[in-house]
């Protein structure tokens, strides 16, 4: 997966990924961007006033550093990436995640810390280098089922999603292939994907949100307020099957940007917790409505839902 045509100078992929061209942001670990001339760096460690310069050059690099996390977080499912960015004689470490970037201060890439970085990746757990461990792979039964449910060519690629249910504590797993909707053109923020999915215990098609919620206080869960709405009796919202939190899927940026040895911010980061749920129904596209009665009829039910879900309470609903 390459649209942008993006190349990193240095691409790192895990040995047998079966990568069949030079850049495949969709199987790529980490990456390195090399810049010879340390005027390049979009950080400053030395001024008091902003820890980015304003520099052209600086603003070109956090561009091309930024749409290279977009493009790997936009084409896997990750908790989180890590990024490499040489300048001039030494080197930054970044760590990315759906609330912000951390970065290192600059240190000479030829003392031992990039090495150990690398060594340390090497053997580190693949959940704790951000790899999606809820996603797995359908067996070859799983895949024939699925796929005369979904209705979906002999090529597409099936994944298996696992989906927690805060109401009962249970897990059930679905089947889906490429998403119907993808918001995750930014590397911060709730980058929603939704699947149209096969459900093996019902034999159904139904329908998957993958998004990164904002856990604050007084925000409810989607699920949630769902729960409410149907024991309510609200019309013309969609059936709720199951969903929750994915375990030890949050982000971390926020936590690091109040130790003693950050740079102050001047905007507080918004934690966010990865979240799945499954409804009960597959919508069309309010576009290919068949007439304007049906166009209209749509919005008004979606309007009353709208409002009696909005009494009361802040909510995580989008």
């Amino acid at each position: 997966m390459n649209p942008e045509l993006l190349k990193p100078d240095i691409s790192i992929y895990t040995r047998g990924c079966d990568r069949s061209r030079p850049t495949d942001f969709s199987l790529m670990e980490s990456h390195v961007e090399v810049k010879f001339d340390e005027s390049d760096d979009p950080f400053d460690d030395e001024s008091v006033h902003s820890f980015e310069h304003d520099r052209e050059a600086s603003k070109d690099t956090k561009g091309q550093i930024t749409s290279y996390a977009v493009a790997q977080l936009a084409g896997q499912f990750r908790t989180h990436i890590f990024t490499i960015l040489v300048c001039g004689g030494y080197a930054r470490i970044l760590r990315w995640d759906r609330s912000g970037a951390v970065v290192t201060a600059a240190f000479d890439y030829c003392n031992r810390y990039l090495g150990e970085f690398f060594w340390r990746y090497d053997r580190t757990p693949p959940d704790d280098r951000g790899m999606e461990l809820s996603i797995s792979k359908p067996s070859d039964t799983e895949v024939t089922l699925a796929r005369q449910y979904l209705r979906c060519s002999l090529q597409a690629l099936l994944l298996k999603f696992a989906v927690y249910n805060d109401m009962d504590g249970k897990t059930s797993y679905y089947i889906g292939s490429k998403p119907s909707f993808k918001g995750n053109a930014s590397p911060t923020g709730r980058a929603t994907r939704t699947f149209i999915i096969f459900d093996q215990q019902t034999r159904r098609v139904v329908f998957l949100k993958d998004t990164w919620r904002i856990d604050l206080p007084g925000v409810v869960k989607e699920g949630e307020r769902y729960k409410i709405l149907h024991e309510a009796k609200v019309p013309f919202i969609a059936p709720f099957l199951c969903g929750g939190d994915i375990f030890q899927h949050r982000t971390r940026t926020q936590d690091f940007s109040s130790e003693r040895w950050a740079r102050p911010i001047k905007n507080s980061l918004r934690p966010h917790q990865h979240y799945r749920l499954v409804l009960g129904i597959v919508g069309r596209d309010l576009t290919s409505f068949d007439s304007s009665w049906e166009m209209v009829g749509a919005i008004r039910d979606a309007l009353q839902g709208t409002l009696m879900n909005n009494v009361g309470g802040n909510h995580d609903v989008t």
